[in-house]
């Protein structure tokens, strides 16, 4: 897959002051490896012999989403691998396009460094459902079970600010004007449940101090990331993957009732609602999710399999 470059704009995000470079990184947790568009910063855990797990986040987070989960899969046996995307977290932010196709290189590459070569389970949460499901499609032999939460992708009304992000020379003043603080409440009401803000705050800020942060948000916006991934869930559903579907009921980001959508073109799908939780449903009632999730990684996606070849039969 092919990465295009672009301009170095970063001076015109005010607000970015830090460099990530060796001497941060050694104050900041996790392993990093480097990869062709740049350092990557991941966490690998768990039983050598286990089956592999790979976490990957949504659009404005970072690794530190998966903290209520990580723990949970690694003590049920699982060897779980979960990382930053290129532009978020503290892996590097390269002048490059913030497309579906460097998100999909940047995990096959990852997975190749640290020489994973069976197939793996894979978990994406929002914006990392459709990472998950677009290389699902793209390596379907390295693909063992597909799980999607509040997954993105949609057809939705955009709010006015995503609008303006959008426009070139407009989306830059925007994100020039508003400090850390004000970016993360503006975007967090459309994306998070309040409380789940409020418990992810320090995390989500702290990636924002370092340049090229909003440089890859909206390159992703403006490289349609985040758009209609419906025929590559279609995909999904004709290959028969396993799949499991967590969606919370009060997500007001992506709503629950595209749910009914995603149903329709991955009929295999296990759907599991959650109650009284927004977009992060694994992070707000982690005591729901992770049991099933388990569940489903140990026996639910062999069950699938079997279901389905029995109908083939």
């Amino acid at each position: 897959m092919r990465v295009t470059r672009v301009p170095k704009l970063d001076f015109l995000f005010i607000g970015e002051k830090e460099r990530l470079n060796g001497k941060n990184r050694a104050l900041l947790s996790g392993q990093y490896i480097e990869l062709p568009e740049g350092v990557v910063r991941y966490q690998l855990d768990g039983p050598e012999d286990g089956p592999v797990v790979v976490l990957v986040h949504g659009f404005l987070g970072h690794y530190m989403i998966w903290d209520r989960t990580f723990p949970a899969l690694v003590e049920a046996g699982f060897r779980v691998l979960r990382y930053d995307l290129y532009g978020r977290g503290y892996s590097d932010r390269p002048f490059v396009r913030y497309n579906l196709g460097l998100y999909i290189k940047q995990l096959n590459d990852l997975l190749a460094a640290l020489e994973i070569s069976e197939p793996v389970h894979l978990v994406g949460l929002s914006m990392g459902g459709i990472v998950s499901a677009n290389f699902a499609v793209h390596f379907a032999g390295k693909v063992r079970s597909l799980t999607l939460i509040d997954p993105a992708g949609f057809r939705l009304p955009r709010f006015w600010m995503m609008k303006g992000l959008a426009l070139p020379v407009v989306g830059e003043l925007i994100f020039g004007i508003f400090p850390s603080y004000g970016l993360l409440n503006r975007m967090a009401n459309h994306y998070f449940s309040e409380g789940a803000v409020e418990q992810l705050r320090e995390q989500f800020e702290l990636q924002m101090q370092y340049k090229g942060f909003r440089r890859s948000l909206l390159s992703t916006i403006r490289c349609g990331a985040l758009d209609n991934a419906l025929p590559t869930y279609r995909k999904v559903g004709k290959q028969g993957l396993p799949v499991q579907l967590f969606w919370g009921c009060d997500d007001a980001a992506v709503p629950f009732r595209m749910s009914r959508k995603l149903l329709s073109v991955i009929p295999q799908a296990d759907l599991i609602t959650i109650e009284g939780a927004g977009h992060f449903p694994h992070h707000e009632q982690p005591e729901i999710v992770n049991p099933a999730l388990i569940e489903f990684l140990r026996s639910g996606g062999e069950r699938v399999r079997a279901e389905l070849a029995r109908e083939v039969v």
